[in-house]
């Protein structure tokens, strides 16, 4: 026995709409939810105290904050924070974040050993030693300044 199937205009219109109705939704929560990712890794940024503080001593000259998403090559959201004049940015402070667990490092931009990326608790123990600002490494949770 043959089933008989009348497959109408109409019919196909409401489901070929129910179905693209449902992929755009999905489109849209999945940006929704990056969105609200990306708010809560630059509101972790910004409530660093060093952060809030460079805001409020910089605040007449507009500091801003850029960021980079995750992407294959970097699983982590990269922040920058620092001033734009004259059509260039000039970063203060850059940081990793995890987007996962929110977790934030430091990319220490004079460590020469290949993992630039520190903990925050090393960023601010370390910074205000006048060797942080010299190529350097980290060897025993030591900083070594790198010889030429």
């Amino acid at each position: 026995m043959k089933a008989n199937f009348k497959f109408s205009i109409p019919f196909f219109s409401l489901f070929y709409f129910a179905a693209t109705a449902q992929t755009a939704h999905h489109a849209t929560t999945h940006q929704t939810n990056k969105a609200k990712i990306e708010d809560i890794v630059l509101d972790k940024i910004h409530a660093l105290p060093e952060i809030s503080t460079f805001f409020r001593k910089y605040r007449k000259e507009e500091p801003i904050m850029m960021d980079q998403e995750p992407n294959p090559g970097c699983k982590y959201y990269f922040v920058q924070v620092g001033l734009s004049n004259l059509d260039q940015f000039r970063s203060s402070y850059s940081f990793y974040v995890d987007p996962k667990t929110f977790k934030i490092f430091y990319w220490d931009t004079m460590d020469d050993s290949g993992t630039a990326m520190i903990t925050l608790a090393q960023w601010r123990y370390w910074r205000h030693d006048h060797r942080f600002n010299e190529m350097h490494t980290f060897r025993h949770g030591k900083l070594v300044v790198s010889k030429d």
